[in-house]
C-alpha cells in the first residue's frame, strides 16, 4: 500500500507539473500573440497611410500619366483630392489632372485619325491569313476527293461493268 501511495504522489506531481507548464504556455502564448496582432494592426495602418500619402499619390499619378494609363492616373488624383483637399499636392494634382485630360484627348484624337488605316491594315492581314487557310483546306479537300472517288470507283467497278455490258452492243 505504501508503494501505491508513493506512485500516486509521483503521478499527481507529474500531472500537476504538466498542468502548470501548459498553463504557463497558454498565458505566454496569449500575451505574445496578442502583442504581435496589435503590432500587425499598427504596421498595416502605417503602411496604408504611407500608400495614400499626398506626395505618393501625386507621384503615382505622374508616373501613370507618363505610362499613358490615364484612367489609373485619374483614380490616384481622385483619392488625392478626396483625402487631402487643401494640400499643396492637391493644387499640383489639379494641374496634373488637366495634363492627364489633355493627353488623353490627344491620344484619342490620334487614334481616331489612324483608326481607318489601322483597321484596313488589320483586315488585309486577316484576309491573307484566311485565304491561305482556305487554299490549304481546298488542297486537302481536293486530295481527299480524288482518293474517295478512286475508292468508290474501285468498289463499284464490277457493278459498272455489268451495267455497261447490259446496255452496250458488243
Amino acid at each position: 500500500m505504501a508503494n501505491s501511495d508513493g506512485r500516486n504522489i509521483i503521478v499527481n506531481r507529474v500531472i500537476s507539473f504538466a498542468a502548470g507548464a501548459l498553463l504557463m504556455f497558454v498565458v505566454l502564448n496569449f500575451s505574445v500573440v496578442s502583442t504581435a496582432k496589435k503590432k500587425n494592426v499598427e504596421l498595416t495602418a502605417a503602411l496604408d497611410a504611407s500608400k495614400f500619402e499626398a506626395g505618393r499619390l501625386l507621384n503615382d499619378a505622374t508616373a501613370l500619366l507618363e505610362a499613358r494609363d490615364y484612367d489609373k492616373s485619374r483614380e490616384s488624383l481622385a483619392i488625392l483630392f478626396e483625402r487631402y483637399p487643401g494640400s499643396a499636392e492637391s493644387v499640383d494634382g489639379k494641374t496634373l489632372l488637366a495634363k492627364v485630360e489633355a493627353s488623353n484627348l490627344a491620344a484619342d484624337t490620334k487614334w481616331a485619325n489612324v483608326l481607318s488605316s489601322v483597321k484596313q491594315k488589320w483586315m488585309d492581314e486577316r484576309i491573307a491569313v484566311l485565304r491561305s487557310e482556305s487554299e490549304t483546306a481546298r488542297a486537302l479537300m481536293e486530295k481527299d476527293m480524288n482518293e474517295k472517288i478512286t475508292k468508290e470507283w474501285d468498289s463499284s467497278l464490277d457493278q459498272n461493268r455489268k451495267e455497261w455490258e447490259a446496255t452496250s452492243t458488243l
